[in-house]
């Protein structure tokens, strides 16, 4: 006998737990890098206009 039918059911593309983890990750790297570019032209900006 089997459990509601779970073992016959399909899963739905990445829902297995090692895709799972990947894409907080991605989105972690990619914030950062965007707030590294973000922070770097700031002060490339800021030193453009104090005169050093």
């Amino acid at each position: 006998m089997t459990k509601t039918g779970q073992e016959s059911a399909p899963r739905p593309a990445g829902s297995g737990r090692a895709g799972g983890d990947a894409r907080p990750m991605l989105m972690l790297v990619v914030a950062t890098v965007g707030f590294a570019v973000n922070f770097w032209a700031w002060a490339r900006w800021d030193e453009s206009r104090s005169g050093y």
